[in-house]
Order: C-alpha cells, then sequence, then structure tokens
C-alpha cells in the first residue's frame, strides 16, 4: 500500500505516533517563521527646532501608512542635522558644537559629544564603532572623534587647495572603499570681501582612512589634486550609489550660475560632468536637495530668487527635469529629503507654510500623505532609519555603512536549520519503520 503519514497504523515513536511527532516539527517552524521579522523595519528619523523650548527635537516615523511618530521625541542641539551609522543616530547642531548620539535599540541618548564654540559640527563620517571625522562650519578643518573618549584631534587642514583670493571651506562628506570624499567649496572673492557668484568652484578631497592622508588623483600636475567639480560650489547630502560605483551631488553654487546636479566616477576619481545643469533654466533660481530614486531619476527640489523655497520635481539624467511641480512651499529650502527603497517612497520635510513632513511615490510622484504629518517646529533635517537589530539592503539611495547583522538572523538560520533537519529526520524514521504490508 502506498505510504502516508495519515495511516490509521501509525508507528509510535517516543510513545506518540510519528505524525503527531511532524505535525509537532511543522508547528515548531512555524512558530518559528512567524516570529522571524520579515525584512528590515524602517524608519524616518526627522528633526526639527522645537523654538518654545528653544532646542532641537527628532522622533521616529514609521515609513508604513499612515505613517505615525513613534517613540518620544529626543532633545537634541538647535538646528540640528542628522547622520545614521551603526545603531546610532548622530545628531549635530552647530549652534551648541554638540553630537548628541542616539541609541537606536532604546531609542534613548547614548553619548553627548561637546566640541566647545570653536567646532560647529557641519557633518560626520562615521567608520566604525569607535572612529569618526567630523568637518567643521566656515573651516577648512577635518576633525578626528574618538567615539569611545570623546576626544578630538585635527587630522588634515585643507587649506593647501586654497589659493591667496580665495575663501575654502569643508562641506558634507561620504565614505566609500576606505575613502573618506569631502566636498570642498572655493570662492572667489571680490573687491569688496564678499563671495562672488559669478565663478565659485569647487572640488572633492579624496583622504584615505588607513593613513589620513590626501589622495592625489590627479599625479601628472603637481602637488596633492582633488577632483575638480565642473558645477559650482557643492552643498548638501550627496547620493552614493554603491553598485553603479557614481556619487551625485548639488554641485550648486548660487542663483544664477553654472551649478547643477554633478556625477562623480568613484573608482575613477574623476567628474563625469553635469546630469542635470541649471542653466538650462529647468531648475528656477538654483537647485537644491535631491534624492536619487534609481540609478538614473530622482527628485529634487530648486528655489526661486524671488524668496527661499522649494519646488518638488522628478528628473531623469537622460530627460532633465520634468515640468510639473509636485509640491511647494516658500521662506523654506529643504536641507534634505530621502528614498525609502523598501517602500519605494520619498521623504520631504518642511518648515516653511506647514512643520511637517511630506511622502510621495517615487515613481509618479504623488503626495501621499493629503494631511501634513506635524512637527512642533520647522524641520532642520531627515534621515532614514532601518532596524539597527537587522543588516540593512544597501538599496538605491541608501547608505548602510557599519550597520550590524543581529543575532537575530543567526538565531532564525539555526531555527530553519533544525527544523528542517527534525522534519526529514521524522520522515525517514516513519518510513524507515512502517509496518509492513
Amino acid at each position: 500500500m502506498p505510504f502516508s503519514i495519515h495511516s490509521s497504523r501509525r508507528p509510535k515513536l517516543c510513545g506518540r505516533p510519528r505524525g503527531d511527532w511532524l505535525a509537532v516539527w511543522l508547528t515548531a517552524c512555524g512558530l518559528f517563521a512567524a516570529a522571524t521579522p520579515a525584512g528590515a523595519e524602517r524608519f524616518v528619523a526627522v528633526a526639527w527646532n522645537d523654538s518654545s523650548q528653544g532646542r532641537g527635537a527628532v522622533q521616529r516615523l514609521g515609513t508604513e501608512p499612515p505613517w505615525t511618530f513613534e517613540g518620544a521625541a529626543l532633545a537634541v542641539g538647535a538646528n540640528s542635522s542628522l547622520r545614521f551609522a551603526g545603531a546610532r543616530l548622530y545628531a549635530l547642531s552647530p549652534v551648541d558644537a554638540t553630537v548628541t548620539a542616539i541609541d537606536l535599540t532604546t531609542w534613548s541618548v547614548d553619548e553627548i559629544y561637546a566640541l566647545g564654540a570653536p567646532n560647529p559640527p557641519l557633518d560626520i563620517a562615521v567608520v566604525d564603532s569607535s572612529l569618526a571625522y567630523l568637518t567643521i562650519r566656515d573651516s577648512t578643518q577635518l576633525l578626528r572623534l574618538d567615539l569611545e573618549t570623546g576626544a578630538t584631534q585635527l587630522v588634515l587642514d585643507l587649506a593647501g587647495f586654497e589659493h591667496p583670493a580665495g575663501l575654502l571651506t569643508a562641506g558634507m562628506m561620504e565614505i566609500d572603499a576606505g575613502r573618506l570624499l569631502i566636498q570642498v567649496a572655493r570662492l572667489d572673492l571680490g573687491t569688496a570681501g564678499s563671495a562672488a557668484a559669478s565663478d565659485p568652484t569647487g572640488y572633492l578631497a579624496v583622504v584615505d582612512i588607513a593613513s589620513e592622508q590626501l589622495v592625489d588623483v590627479d599625479p601628472v600636475q603637481s602637488g596633492i589634486q582633488a577632483i575638480a567639480l565642473q558645477g559650482t560650489f557643492p552643498k548638501y547630502k550627496m547620493n552614493l550609489l554603491r553598485d553603479e560605483r557614481r556619487l551625485y551631488l548639488s554641485a550648486s553654487g548660487a542663483f544664477f550660475d553654472q551649478g547643477g546636479l554633478e556625477e562623480v566616477d568613484v573608482d575613477a576619481l574623476a567628474s563625469l560632468g553635469l546630469a542635470i545643469a541649471e542653466a538650462d533654466g529647468q531648475t528656477a533660481a538654483d537647485l537644491g536637495s535631491f534624492a536619487m530614486v534609481g540609478s538614473d531619476r530622482g527628485l529634487l527640489v530648486s528655489s526661486t530668487d524671488l524668496a527661499p523655497s522649494s519646488h518638488l520635481a522628478r528628473f531623469s539624467l537622460a530627460g532633465g527635469v520634468q515640468p510639473e511641480e509636485l509640491w511647494v512651499t516658500v521662506d523654506y529650502r529643504a536641507p534634505t529629503m530621502v528614498h525609502d527603497p523598501q517602500t519605494h517612497t520619498v521623504f520631504v520635510p518642511d518648515g516653511g507654510s506647514t512643520n511637517a513632513v511630506w511622502v510621495f511615490d517615487a515613481d509618479s510622484g504623488e503626495q501621499l500623505n493629503r494631511e501634513p504629518l506635524a512637527l512642533a517646529g520647522p524641520a532642520s533635517d531627515i534621515e532614514l532609519l532601518c532596524d539597527p537589530e537587522i543588516e540593512c539592503d544597501c538599496a538605491v539611495g541608501y547608505s548602510c555603512a557599519a550597520v550590524p547583522t543581529s543575532s537575530v538572523l543567526g538565531i532564525t538560520l539555526l531555527s530553519l536549520a533544525l527544523c528542517t533537519a527534525g522534519i526529514f529526520g521524522t520522515l525517514y524514521l516513519v518510513a524507515a519503520r512502517r509496518p509492513a504490508d
């Protein structure tokens, strides 16, 4: 007769029918599967200025509808910008000259690094759990920050790229392949000493992290050369597409200049030119922050010269900026926007007509939340997070530097292996010891 675990003559195993043991194994596997997270849980961290308290605040916002805020709003320094690395969120306040480290597993302040008034932080690049680098506002200095002791030390002074008639400042950073890429703005000065917008130039300095020395990207020329940008001086956070080996940045300078969205080959350490040029008239007076949502397209904001503003539109590298405006706010320039590849949505902060966060479909540009996700003050920054207990997927537009793999994943894989072995072991015993026909 054909073998069936539903036969009325089921053999016994340890006092129980083998079919019952198989059911137990299957139930256990089901419980393990139910307890295992299906993917990295995502949040968006939003920082804003709480004018009633005279300080900044940061809170988590879920990336799934209805996009609710979760956990307490934590106090941070005023005008904080945000960076996520590992199991920590870093809030950098140039007003208080502090870096506040937030533990994402407990959503609580883990450490406050007081840098002192001479060192208002602009950006942080976290290498590992003990090492980070800081750029300082209106400065050419790159500082090393010991995340365990809080001690800082000057690593490099980028003033070597300066020329006698110029003003040099370091900007935002990215880490790639053991190298630190640092925005460097060099402004030509007018006769009155003010920065002229006619021909400001910009660079990306490259630092080898192991040696903490500048990398010469053009050995043919004398001296140490940075990556020369074809646009004007760079601003805002950059987007690194690791699979495509491309870095995009807003080398947009000031109003009505020769700036735009610039593309950099991070293997060749060379600019590929402006993918979106402001001179084409597609970006109002000045291009602002942006988010790549694919290898060849994204969303960006631009401002008019009549008032600081954010006009949101879609763009492609081949077709330029689409004329349809998806959203507009005035008296506010969105400092950044983030793309969540898991939900394929883009989150844009607002601190103009409404203190809120808006959510858009990354493909169609449709505004998904009709009611504002309200904040208690104007947003100062926004950053995508994933569950620090689960390894991130390093998808387009998302940096997963130093994100730890959780023990949960190991336990899950071990549980799955045990369940599989148990099922096949039970089936083998049942088959081997079934009664003869």
